[in-house]
């Protein structure tokens, strides 16, 4: 998730989200999901903004909306 940290503040969006998608196939956590979701949204990748968006906590899925929305992506 660091490497998928660093590809995505370096403008690579869709590096992170690859890297994230790995990552959450060691490990899953509400964290790991909101940093994939946000990716998702940045790469423009529908799919799998949605799919991440509903393993987050009704807390974190306001920005994650946020997000999307400024992509052009709209979650319920």
């Amino acid at each position: 998730m660091t490497q998928a940290k660093g590809q995505y503040i370096a403008g690579f969006a869709k590096a992170a989200l690859q890297l994230a998608t790995k990552a959450l196939t060691c490990r899953q956590d509400d964290r790991m999901y909101r940093f994939a979701a946000t990716y998702a949204c940045a790469a423009h990748d529908t799919v799998s903004a949605k799919a991440y968006y509903v393993k987050v906590p009704s807390q974190f899925q306001t920005a994650i909306i946020q997000r999307c929305q400024q992509e052009g992506i709209s979650l319920p």
